[in-house]
């Protein structure tokens, strides 16, 4: 992905643009299909995929993707005692229980932290309206890890075609 975001930057360049570094973006959330607990009743979504693409060639391209998961396939539940194996450094688990999925602001700021070291900031930025994902990008710059101050664009990703 780090090649199409010099590509992305050698367009940007060759359009004249003052900071070939800002870039429109689209970012939102996917989460895996509900598992059931509590004999049906609870829902629970063992994983998050957190896409950003750039919103500025026809190609729409994917820069980056977070991806967490809070079931491990290495280490199962012990059919017997409905209990969790002992986790080793190998674990697939990327999340703990405790963490909350759905949270837009985290995973939104580990992908724009991600581009921001392949010199991709939010110029502006595409997101679900009542999502903190944009929240993410503003931090990074009043943290001073981003030069462009980022403007929201709250409309849902697949509308801005």
């Amino acid at each position: 992905m780090k090649r199409l975001c010099e590509r992305l930057i050698h367009i940007k360049k060759l359009r004249g643009a003052e900071n070939p570094s800002a870039v429109g973006l689209r970012g939102d959330a996917a989460y895996n299909s509900p598992l059931y607990s509590g004999v049906g009743r609870t829902t629970f979504l063992p994983a998050v995929v957190y896409t950003v693409d750039e919103n500025e060639t026809q190609d729409k391209s994917i820069l980056t993707v977070v991806a967490n998961k809070t079931l491990c396939s290495i280490h199962p539940v012990n059919p017997n005692s409905a209990k969790f194996y002992q986790c080793t450094k190998k674990c697939s688990l990327t999340l703990t229980f405790l963490k909350i999925i759905g949270n837009k602001y985290t995973w939104a700021k580990e992908a724009l932290t991600d581009l921001n070291s392949d010199d991709i900031e939010a110029k502006h930025f595409t997101t679900d309206p009542d999502s903190s994902a944009f929240k993410a990008a503003v931090d990074l710059h009043q943290e001073k890890l981003t030069r462009t101050e980022p403007e929201q664009f709250p409309r849902h990703p697949t509308s801005a075609r």
